[in-house]
């Protein structure tokens, strides 16, 4: 059930990769204009698409190779959690500094968020919640589509002036 389910995060996650080059053409990005609030959305938006996309599929590959064991499940919930809270962590440092591209109010759910699903991947990896390794590993994965389909959305809602949305 779960294979089927990373396949599909695979697949959007894939998508959503590929949409960069749509942000880059719509507006005035295509002429080398960007903010570094645009380079930052940018960043998270292919940092959590692609990090979806390619954990997708090392995790996919790894349960085949292991015939889905639990303890595959919890390495990849312990490789997803450190995944998430660096991103996080970047997140944050930015809402900080006030570099990020994201409304005021959503700013600081998704950090907040990343954190929840990566703690959650954390108890899963180090064994405390270890039945519940394969939903904590469908949590990030799926926390990383929502991510960058916020930037994704971000990136085609600004403003000209470079501004928040």
């Amino acid at each position: 059930m779960y294979v089927n389910l990373l396949q599909t995060i695979a697949q959007i996650a894939g998508t959503l990769a590929g949409f960069v080059g749509v942000v880059f053409i719509l507006g005035r990005r295509s002429e080398g204009q960007i903010s570094v609030r645009e380079r930052s959305g940018v960043f998270h938006l292919l940092f959590t698409a692609i990090g979806a996309l390619l954990l997708s599929l090392i995790l996919i590959a790894a349960l085949a190779a292991t015939n889905e064991s639990l303890m595959t499940w919890r390495a990849g919930a312990g490789v997803l959690a450190a995944y998430n809270f660096f991103g996080a962590s970047r997140a944050t440092a930015e809402k900080v500094r006030r570099k990020n591209l994201l409304l005021r109010s959503v700013s600081w759910v998704l950090p907040a968020g990343g954190f929840v699903v990566a703690i959650f991947a954390s108890l899963a990896a180090i064994g405390l919640v270890e039945e519940l390794a394969p939903l904590a590993c469908a949590a990030n994965l799926i926390w990383f589509l929502v991510v960058s389909l916020g930037y994704f959305v971000n990136l085609l809602a600004i403003r000209k002036s470079g501004g928040n949305p």
